[in-house]
């Protein structure tokens, strides 16, 4: 009886060693304020926050945030293999940055149309390199050209609030209070 007293107290020890080190991981540090929409790592120092007020970034995780890029609402990011950076933004304009962040060209998803604020809900990159850019009024966009041009690639006049691509090249969409939907022809 006495060896299975300490057996069992060694356990108790281990699992309470176990349980702190678990309680240490669960540890959240807050990094910034304000109405923050979307987060982008671009390497293990450089962090870009899609913010109310435009793009913040970081140069040194999250410590501080001295830089702030396009002055206006970015709800989406997203990076391609290339490395280049998406913003979405209100009205379907689409920002794209070839260097970091540093400075950006726009592109309207649908030229001449006016969609509701907040329009551009997320990114995702199929392995082809397509991009694929989902709204929250008009479905969901592709540009095969890094973000030049783009043409509807689906659920036209619907919300569309998040894709995803998996490793075997599925796209999945959350349609709102409609459920989840996979593509296995990179949208088309």
């Amino acid at each position: 009886m006495k060896t299975f007293s300490i057996v069992l107290a060694a356990w108790l020890v281990n699992l309470q060693s176990l349980q702190s080190s678990f309680a240490q991981t669960q540890v959240w540090t807050g990094l910034s304020s304000g109405t923050v929409y979307s987060v982008l790592a671009l390497d293990p120092s450089r962090v870009i926050l899609g913010t109310q007020s435009g793009i913040v970034i970081s140069p040194d995780r999250g410590e501080t945030w001295p830089r702030i890029a396009l002055n206006k609402p970015v709800r989406a990011l997203g990076m391609d293999g290339e490395g280049r950076i998406f913003a979405g933004s209100e009205r379907g304009m689409i920002y794209t940055s070839s260097d970091g962040g540093a400075t950006w060209s726009a592109f309207a998803v649908v030229s001449g149309t006016t969609i509701s604020s907040w329009s551009v809900t997320s990114f995702c990159v199929a392995r082809s390199g397509v991009v694929l850019a989902s709204t929250l009024t008009s479905g969901v966009f592709a540009s095969t050209d890094h973000g030049t041009t783009w043409h509807q690639s689906g659920f036209s006049g619907i919300s569309v609030y998040s894709l995803a691509v998996n490793s075997h090249n599925t796209i999945y969409a959350v349609r709102y209070g409609d459920g989840l939907y996979q593509s296995t022809d990179e949208g088309s």
